[in-house]
């Protein structure tokens, strides 16, 4: 026997967030977004069922005691349908996807009837979706790892819920839920095939050297900076990375590479010594541009602004070495 031509179900929906961890309670803040042709009453639109087919019904809803989306994806009673694996798996990526690094959610399946609750995938909005597109999706189970093949008229429900955020972008991304009889895939394999990871779409573009570092203190000290080290050089022979030593703890160090300000912040510890590579590393608090023309000039108040009290002490000692590319060196500005 043939094996049948099984029917998906898309639901196009989305979710809203507030910023900050701990403010994302209560109904209203979960965005439905509506398709004609995927909702009625945010209903998934089903065909005619024909012979063989699992017909499936799915519904979003708002989850009712916290910021999320709810999925009730049923088996339909009917005279043509027989007990069911049911899959799911993200086919568009969350829209903002650079957002979506800083909203962590659970995704986990609740079984009503039996009351288990089984956790699929947890961590960042991102890091979920793409764990369901390059695994082929995920069956629905009510308990262990086992695929749960369910009956005509049992319903399981998919919940998606917020944990934090620290965005208030409105998300936006469309699941597919499919539906295959057991007796035609006794193993319970996916259906799906694997999808890619989510990307920005942004180009990579290779950090320019650093052209001046600062060193900051916003109380007396001696600073006295010396380079240890240079390496990552870019086109020009201009450093990317260094190693950096000063003779009392700073509170910030700035580095200017092309457009672009690398800032670290020191102020909640004691350093002396660290390395500054620039071109958005994962160890910078700030890295990005400055739209100000006297930021170059005044590189510890563009640091005091974004980590510190919003201004730098008149008083407060600062050095800047700035590059020579004759001698291949850094120097303090005159």
């Amino acid at each position: 026997m043939d094996k049948p031509n099984l029917t998906r179900r898309r639901v196009l929906s989305g979710i809203a967030v507030s910023g900050g961890a701990g403010a994302l309670t209560g109904r209203g803040t979960v965005a439905l977004f509506s398709d004609e042709e995927l909702f009625t009453n945010n209903s998934v639109t089903t065909s005619a069922s024909t012979a063989g087919v699992v017909d499936l019904d799915v519904a979003v809803d708002s989850l009712g005691d916290a910021d999320g989306l709810i999925y009730t994806i049923e088996v339909p009673d009917l005279a043509n349908n027989n007990p069911s694996y049911i899959w799911v798996q993200p086919v568009t990526c969350p829209d903002p996807i650079d957002a979506a690094d800083d909203v962590d959610v659970d995704l986990r399946v609740e079984c009503p009837d039996s009351g288990d609750t089984v956790t699929i995938a947890e961590g960042t909005l991102r890091e979920v979706v793409d764990g369901l597109r390059t695994n082929a999706g995920e069956p629905l189970r009510c308990s262990g790892e086992t695929p749960r093949c369910f009956e005509p008229g049992e319903n399981v429900e998919l919940v998606l819920e917020v944990l934090s955020s620290d965005t208030t972008e409105d998300f936006a991304f469309e699941l597919e839920f499919y539906a295959e009889q057991c007796r035609y895939n006794t193993e319970a394999t996916t259906p799906f095939d694997s999808l890619a990871q989510c990307d920005t779409g942004d180009e990579t573009t290779p950090a320019k050297g650093i052209s001046w570092i600062a060193f900051c203190s916003e109380s007396e000290a001696t600073l006295d900076p010396d380079i240890l080290a240079t390496s990552d050089f870019d086109d020009d022979g201009t450093p990317r990375s260094l190693e950096w030593e000063t003779e009392d703890e700073v509170d910030y160090v700035v580095a200017k590479s092309g457009q672009n300000f690398t800032i670290y912040d020191y102020s909640g510890g004691s350093t002396t010594t660290d390395t500054v590579t620039t071109g958005g590393n994962d160890d910078a608090d700030f890295y990005g541009s400055e739209s100000s023309n006297n930021r170059s000039s005044n590189p510890c108040e563009l640091a005091a602004e974004k980590f510190g009290s919003g201004s730098f002490p008149d008083n407060g000692p600062s050095v800047k070495l700035e590059w020579d590319e004759q001698t291949e060196t850094f120097s303090e500005s005159p």
